[in-house]
């Protein structure tokens, strides 16, 4: 069995600033990726989108906003009090 890996070690003056240093350059190169690969995912699905898909969507969320509103519209008359 290896005994040194179990015994304490004294701490080296300056070795907490280096493993600090070294883990903020990790987390630099991992949110430089996790940003480059969220730009991409983005890019293939702005490419995925057909000029059609993107026409149906708006036409759909047109309908949804004057539905919406027809019902704002409908409990407005219905709970307004009577003169």
């Amino acid at each position: 069995m290896n005994t040194e890996s179990l015994t304490a070690r004294r701490p080296v003056p300056g070795q907490a600033a280096v493993v600090r240093d070294g883990a903020q350059r990790v987390r630099q190169r991992v949110s430089v990726r996790v940003g480059l690969a969220l730009v991409a995912w983005g890019r293939r699905a702005d490419a995925r989108r057909s000029s059609e898909a993107v026409a149906q969507r708006r036409e759909r969320q047109l309908v949804a906003d004057r539905l919406v509103e027809q019902g704002f519209s409908t409990v407005a008359l219905l709970t307004r009090p009577s003169l």
